[in-house]
C-alpha cells in the first residue's frame, strides 16, 4: 500500500485540470503497480547478488591453477580486466572467453527484471496519460512501416527498423501518427544507425499548395522523383535562415506556411533536443545550435523528424516509486510539445488563406 495518498500538483499551463484526472484515472493503478514494483526490485537485487556469485565461483573455477592465485596479492595481480584477460586467456582452452559468457550472461536476468516492470507500467499508465490529451492509443503491437512517409523525402535509406513507441489516435481535432524509429543500413560490421528518433505525422483538414521541406542547414536531403523541382527559399527570420535550409515548389506559398509563430515553435523544439521532455529544461538561447529536426508540408501532412537517443513515454521506471509523478510529468510534457505544434498550424491555417487550396 501506498505511503501516503498520492498527489499530483500541477505547475505548467499544460496540466491544467489534470489533478483530478490523475485521481480518477492514474491513482487506482498505483498500488498495485508500487507492490509489483517492489517485488521486482527484489527479484532485481537477488538477480545481481547471485550473479555476482556465480561469476566469482566460475572465476575460482577457472583459474584456481593459474599462478594468478600464488602471487602475494591477487588485486595487485588485476591491474585491469583487459590486461589480465590478455595474460591468463588459453586460446586452447578458452577459459577467458567462458567467463566472459558467464559475466554477460549473468548480466542478463536483472537487465530483464527492469524492461519487464518498466513495460508493465507503461502498459498500464500511458494509455490513460495519453487520454488526457483526447482520443490517442497507444500501440502495443507497434505495428508501422517507415515507408508510409516516403512521400516527404525526410527519412534517409535505410535497410531495416525498429520501433521503440507508436501513439495513434487525435490530438486537438488533428489526426496524429507518432512513432519512435531507429532505422539502420546495412548488416553485419557494416551495419550502421542513419535515423534514431521520433517522426510524427499530422494530416490537416485540407491540403497545402506545393511541397515545403526544412531541413537543418547541416542535414541531408533525401530527394525522391519530386526532389528536382523543389527550389532553395531565403526567409526574412535571420536566425531561422542560419539554423535551417528550406526547400520548396512554391517560394510564395512556403513563406505563408512557415509563419513567424510556426518558425519560433520550430527553433524552440529544436533547441529542446538534448532535454526533449524534461520538465525544467535549461534555457536556451538564440545561439544556441540545434539539432537534425527536420519537417515537411505535402498534401494534407505534416511531418516531423526529430532525433533522440532517449527512449520517450517511460512513465515507471523500477528503480523510482510508483507514487513518484516526475516520470509521468515528462510524459505530459512531451505530448504538449507536440500539441503545440498542432495549436500553432492550426492557428497559421486560419490566419493564412493562402495554404489552403
Amino acid at each position: 500500500m501506498a505511503d501516503a495518498s498520492p498527489v499530483f500538483e500541477e505547475r505548467n499551463p499544460y496540466e491544467k485540470g489534470f489533478s483530478a484526472y490523475f485521481d480518477a484515472n492514474i491513482v487506482p493503478h498505483l498500488d498495485t503497480l508500487e507492490n509489483d514494483r517492489r517485488r521486482g526490485l527484489e527479484r532485481f537485487k537477488n538477480a545481481i547478488t547471485i550473479g555476482i556469485v556465480v561469476v566469482a565461483v566460475s572465476f575460482i573455477l577457472l583459474f584456481r591453477n593459474e599462478a594468478v592465485f600464488h602471487s602475494q596479492a591477487l588485486a595487485s595481480s588485476i591491474d585491469g580486466f583487459g590486461a589480465f584477460f590478455s595474460k591468463y586467456n588459453d586460446p586452447n582452452t578458452g577459459k577467458g572467453n567462458v567467463l566472459l559468457f558467464i559475466i554477460f550472461a549473468s548480466c542478463a536476468p536483472p537487465f530483464i527484471i527492469a524492461a519487464a516492470y518498466g513495460q508493465e507500467a507503461k502498459k498500464l499508465l500511458l494509455p490513460p496519460l495519453l487520454k488526457f490529451f483526447g482520443d490517442l492509443n497507444y500501440d502495443v503491437s507497434k505495428n508501422i512501416q517507415p515507408d508510409q512517409f516516403a512521400e516527404f523525402d525526410l527519412l534517409p535509406p535505410y535497410s531495416d527498423h525498429v520501433v521503440t513507441n507508436h501513439i495513434t489516435g487525435t490530438l486537438d481535432g488533428i489526426p496524429l501518427n507518432l512513432a519512435q524509429l531507429q532505422l539502420t543500413q546495412g548488416s553485419g560490421k557494416q551495419r550502421r544507425t542513419v535515423f534514431n528518433g521520433i517522426t510524427v505525422l499530422l494530416r490537416m483538414d485540407k491540403p497545402f499548395e506545393g511541397k515545403t521541406i526544412v531541413r537543418n542547414a547541416g542535414g541531408s536531403l533525401y530527394y525522391s522523383l519530386t526532389g528536382n523541382t523543389l527550389q532553395k527559399v531565403t526567409l526574412e527570420d535571420v536566425v531561422f535562415d542560419k539554423w535551417f535550409n528550406v526547400y520548396s515548389s512554391d517560394q510564395v506559398l512556403a513563406r505563408c506556411v512557415l509563419t513567424p509563430s510556426f518558425m519560433e515553435q520550430l527553433m524552440q523544439l529544436a533547441q529542446l533536443m538534448h532535454t526533449w521532455g524534461e520538465e525544467n529544461p535549461a534555457p536556451q538561447t538564440s545561439a544556441s545550435q540545434p539539432h537534425d529536426i527536420s519537417c515537411g508540408f505535402y498534401n494534407n501532412g505534416v511531418f516531423l523528424t526529430i532525433p533522440c537517443n532517449v527512449v520517450l513515454f517511460e512513465p515507471g521506471s523500477l528503480f523510482e516509486s510508483a507514487y513518484n509523478t516526475h516520470d509521468m510529468r515528462k510524459v505530459l510534457h512531451q505530448i504538449s510539445l507536440i500539441r503545440g505544434i498542432i495549436e500553432t498550424l492550426k492557428l497559421d491555417r486560419r490566419a493564412n488563406r493562402p495554404t489552403d487550396s
